[in-house]
This record gives C-alpha cells, sequence and structure tokens, in this order.
C-alpha cells in the first residue's frame, strides 16, 4: 500500500513531549493528551476513508467503532509513555541526561508513531471496509447467502490456505476468519448464490493458529477494529482501559 499521512507531531513537539516525560510531567497515570488527541484523530480519519457512508443501521455502527479507535488510541498512547518512561533510569540507577533519553525517545517514537502507525492505518481502513460489507452481506444473504474467502490475488503464507474457503453467511466461522487476519491484509469475502460449501474436513484443517488473537474477529457484527486482545491492551493497570485510561473519547469531530 502507499504511504499514509503522518500523525500530526512535528520535531518540536517531540521534542517538547520528550521533555515532559524526562521531567515527569507527563507518566503513564498522566498522558498526554494533546498527542491521543492526534493519534485519535488520525484513526479517526483512517476510518472514515475506509467506511464510506450507509443506512441508518450502518451509522449506529460507524459510532461504535470511532469509539473503538479512541479506545484504541488511548492504549497506543499509553503504551508510548510507558515504553519512553522505562528508558529514563540507566543501569545505575541514575537519570539519563535528556540527551541520551532524547536519541532514545525518538526511537521508540518512531516506532510507535510512524511505522507501527503506518500498518494500524492501514488496517482500520481494511477493517471499516469490511464492517461496513458485513453489513450488505446481511441484508443481501436471502439472495447472496454463501460467501467465499479470496486472497484476492495476493495470496500470502498466513491467509493462502483459507483461500476458497466458502460458508453460509450465518456460519460462525466468519466470527473469526473475516478479514482482515493480520496487519496488511488485502484478502476479501465474495458473496454468491450457488456456491459449494467448504466440507468439514477442510475447515476443521484450517490453520487458525496462522490468525493472530485480536484479529479474530468481525468488525461488522462487534462493532471493534481492535479488540481486546491487541498488545497494547495487554499489562496495563487493571480498570485503565476500562476508563480509557482517563482520557476523553471526544463527543463531536
Amino acid at each position: 500500500m502507499s504511504k499514509q499521512p503522518a500523525i500530526k507531531f512535528n520535531s518540536g513537539k517531540i521534542e517538547r513531549l520528550l521533555k515532559q516525560i524526562h521531567s515527569g510531567e507527563i507518566t503513564e497515570t498522566d498522558l498526554p493528551v494533546d498527542l491521543y488527541d492526534q493519534i485519535g484523530e488520525y484513526f479517526k480519519n483512517a476510518l472514515y476513508q475506509g467506511f464510506g457512508s450507509g443506512d441508518f443501521e450502518a451509522i449506529e455502527l460507524l459510532s461504535e467503532l470511532r469509539d473503538n479507535v479512541y479506545l484504541f488510541s488511548a492504549a497506543k498512547t499509553y503504551q508510548f509513555t510507558k515504553a519512553c518512561s522505562d528508558l529514563l533510569v540507566n543501569e545505575q540507577g541514575e537519570i539519563k541526561p535528556f540527551s541520551q533519553f532524547y536519541s532514545e525517545g525518538q526511537e521508540v517514537y518512531g516506532q510507535y508513531n510512524e511505522t507501527w502507525a503506518q500498518a494500524e492505518y492501514n488496517t482500520v481502513i481494511g477493517q471499516s471496509q469490511m464492517a461496513n460489507q458485513w453489513q450488505t452481506i446481511e441484508a443481501n444473504k436471502e439472495i447472496l447467502p454463501m460467501l467465499t474467502f479470496s486472497t484476492n490475488g495476493v495470496p500470502c503464507p498466513e491467509c493462502l490456505p483459507f483461500e476458497g474457503l466458502t460458508a453460509h453467511v450465518d456460519s460462525p466461522i466468519w466470527d473469526v476468519a473475516t478479514p482482515l487476519l493480520h496487519f496488511n491484509c488485502q484478502c476479501i469475502l465474495i458473496p454468491s448464490d450457488d456456491a459449494a460449501e467448504s466440507t468439514k474436513e477442510f475447515i476443521g484443517d484450517l490453520p487458525m493458529d496462522n490468525i493472530p488473537d485480536d484479529f479474530k474477529n468481525n468488525p461488522g457484527k462487534t462493532g471493534e477494529i481492535f479488540t481486546k486482545e491487541h498488545p497494547y491492551f495487554s499489562g496495563v493497570p487493571k480498570g485503565a482501559a476500562a476508563n480509557n485510561f482517563g482520557l476523553e473519547i471526544p463527543e463531536t469531530d
């Protein structure tokens, strides 16, 4: 995929952010609101780009997905802040000079908010497209009751075994095997009225372990692009994620 827009944090803002972490002004319990806001807007824009338009029920789903990307953005902000905070002290137990911390912190920022954010942005677009498409699949299942998994001409080792998987729209297999199956997945579902259902043997032999736990999800059913199985939600203080890490989800765009 083509390179995506960047999170709107220039070098001056990054330096100020890292200074605030170094000084203790920003901590794991007092997260950077401006960074959270920018990350949330970044993924919200990807959501709207991917989802497009829809009827009233689709708009209700879009609202759930919007909340979800902000919950994810808060978890991402927490994990970034924790990763930087973990760099503050050297092996002797002393606070590192800012010049050293700044160099290391820049690398962490680039990993979270550039490299990983690019793949996450693509995921939001793909999952929101699938979520909207699922509403159409459900609406048309009386005339197009079968779904076939396709690697869309871009097979990868993780998804290739699922090529040709065919089952009824109501099959529970689509709770876990609906694209996307991993970051940057380009697979699709093809509806039809007469495709032959896959055998139980074929379905039983599918390598479900190929799908990361946080991608065993149908966003059109759950209203989630990123589930709580995502590593960003792992190891967080009890109750923090439920409270969105103390960060507010904007009521309006």
